[in-house]
């Protein structure tokens, strides 16, 4: 019984990883859009994963069992304050929209599934953690298990490589593996006010030996836009973007601008806009 419960839990967080691995391979705006940091979106593609697989490969064990009971508890904390902030949703299925009442349910539930077959009589998984050490150990040595672990290894590495250097699109492998030519920005705009038009300028120098071409780019929000200007920038040269803000709501304000590049070092170039917005400027 506790094998097949853990299976299927399993499959579901691997489903849950892979949604959110679409979300941040497809979207620049993954993380504007749900409201986590990239870091922690990453992190979570990995421990689900990780989980996942380690419910289904390793259904009888208790590391198996334990794992899943960390995780679905962290998850339930962070939906359930997710619910009580006011959001709208758990933003935890990648693209799918559920209702924000929903996760927390789905995690409790779990956890008292979890639980349950813990205490069944004859469905507790009765594997020590120093046996599944020992017998891990064992499988590791042989070629087609060997080969396996490395390859999750190597998924979960480059997973966290990505989102500890907070790339706002995902699996952009020219920015993990090679030097940024364009380092990302993050800009401060001051005094922003409601419904007024501002503009922010944004330097660009082309310190790599080829010239660059922007070849296209795109916003998180209408209120920012695009202006057509210059596009080529020539090796040792810099030039000068612009971008019009509008913003349509007062408070804490923070949208992005994708740029996309024709250079074989970098494929995009990320600016953050941050600022707080005002209903009138100080003073007026």
């Amino acid at each position: 019984m506790s094998r097949i419960v853990l299976a299927v839990i399993g499959t579901i967080l691997i489903l849950s990883a892979g949604a959110k691995l679409w979300l941040l391979v497809s979207d620049p705006f993954a993380d504007l859009k749900t409201g986590y940091p990239l870091l922690v979106l990453w992190l979570a593609v990995a421990a689900e994963a990780s989980v996942g697989l380690l419910g289904i490969l390793r259904s009888g064990d208790d590391l198996s069992w334990f794992a899943n009971v960390v995780l679905f508890g962290v998850l339930f904390a962070v939906s359930t304050s997710r619910m009580a902030l006011g959001f709208p949703s758990c933003n935890c299925f990648g693209e799918i929209q559920l209702p924000v009442w929903f996760t927390p349910i789905m995690n409790c539930l779990v956890l008292t599934i979890l639980f349950t077959v813990k205490t069944i009589p004859g469905n507790r998984p009765h594997t020590r953690l120093g046996e599944f050490m020992q017998s891990s150990s064992a499988k590791l040595r042989e070629p087609r298990y060997a080969g396996s672990a490395l390859a999750l290894l190597a998924f979960v590495a480059l997973v966290f490589w990505n989102g500890w250097n907070g790339q706002a699109n995902s699996l952009d492998l020219t920015k993990v593996f090679g030097r940024s030519v364009f380092p990302d920005k993050r800009i401060l705009v001051d005094n922003l006010v409601l419904n007024q038009l501002k503009d922010v300028k944004i330097s660009l120098y082309n310190g790599s030996a080829r010239d660059c071409q922007i070849v296209g780019g795109v916003v998180s929000c209408e209120c920012v836009a695009r202006v057509d200007g210059e596009n080529t920038i020539a090796s040792g040269k810099s030039i000068e973007l612009l971008l019009r803000v509008k913003p349509t709501s007062h408070g804490a304000w923070h949208q992005r601008v994708v740029y996309y590049l024709s250079h074989p070092q970098q494929s995009r170039f990320v600016v953050d806009l941050v600022g707080g917005v005002s209903h009138l400027i100080e003073g007026e």
